[in-house]
């Protein structure tokens, strides 16, 4: 038979931190829906908006600027949905967590926060010797339990069983009080520390929203011709088959020595020009940059 000690624990009072953590991992999760429909409205707009205008052929320079905004615009929106999935399923602090050395600058702070909890002050505001006092009842519990059920003396044994049922369930109030706290001090340095991440991660999704919008604009406007020469090209000979298959197959009657083309501008000081071939009934026009020596003007 085993008397329990008696350590006077304070009285469980009121925790609203629960309820506080709660909120901010509900607010996370509206972050994470909120982030989700703006990644799918990003993610249509670029599929289907902007590479209409753009030809790597005609304005090879916009498009790769327009491919590298898509990235950037993909990968600032993957970011902050990453962040705030992470707060939105952040779990609790555990006791082992509690005793072990703190893993992260988010435990450190909570450790140095609960050192200054008055609720500690009973274990000399240490969080580990109020967790082996927790223990210590568990098993004095557990063992003046024992001696109650086999015992003849039942009402002396129920006695101290009752004893330290009562003082098993106030450190049980303190420690829940504990988690609590130490659970919503963790979750709020991971909100604060990541909130900065989430608004820089969606600065650098606009800008490659912004960036993908100019690129593809400044194509759509250089795209119209100053002026249209006719010419025929000389298809090189290693790229004639290449040609051919855009222009139609074997069905376009075009001669790949002489393909009738309009010069609807020059580019590099004049040694690339930007030409569109002909377009007949069996061959379709295609818009090319060729060099200007493969070019005879008309």
């Amino acid at each position: 038979m085993t008397a329990p000690e008696k350590t006077e624990t304070p009285a469980p009072r009121a925790a609203p931190l629960a309820s506080a953590a709660d909120r901010l991992r509900e607010s996370a999760r509206w972050l994470v829906i909120t982030f989700g429909a703006v990644a799918a409205v990003v993610f249509a707009g670029i599929t289907v908006a902007g590479f209409g205008s753009v030809d790597i052929d005609t304005a090879p320079a916009q498009f790769w600027t327009a491919v590298a905004a898509i990235v950037i615009a993909l990968a600032g929106v993957a970011t902050a949905l990453l962040d705030t999935m992470s707060l939105a399923a952040a779990s609790s602090v555990t006791i082992e967590e509690l005793c072990a050395e703190p893993a992260d600058k988010a435990m450190r702070k909570v450790h140095r926060a609960l050192a200054k909890d008055p609720i500690l002050a009973p274990w000399g505001m240490n969080v580990r010797r109020f967790v082996k006092e927790v223990r210590e009842a568990a098993r004095e519990y557990d063992v003046n339990q024992k001696h109650w059920a086999t015992s003849p003396e039942l009402h002396e044994e129920k006695a101290y069983a009752d004893r330290a049922a009562e003082r098993l369930t106030r450190l049980g109030n303190v420690q829940t009080i504990v988690l609590e706290t130490a659970s919503y001090l963790r979750l709020r340095h991971r909100f604060g520390a990541a909130r900065w991440r989430i608004v820089g991660s969606l600065v650098l999704a606009a800008a490659g929203a912004l960036g993908f919008v100019l690129a593809t604009g400044t194509a759509a406007t250089e795209s119209v011709p100053e002026r249209a020469v006719a010419a025929t090209w000389t298809v090189p000979s290693d790229e004639r088959d290449i040609v051919l298959d855009r222009l139609g197959g074997t069905a376009c009657a075009h001669d790949l020595g002489k393909v009738p083309v309009v010069i609807l501008g020059e580019q590099g000081d004049g040694k690339e020009a930007d030409i569109v071939t002909a377009a007949t009934s069996a061959c379709r026009p295609v818009r090319l940059v060729v060099d200007t020596g493969q070019l005879v003007r008309e």
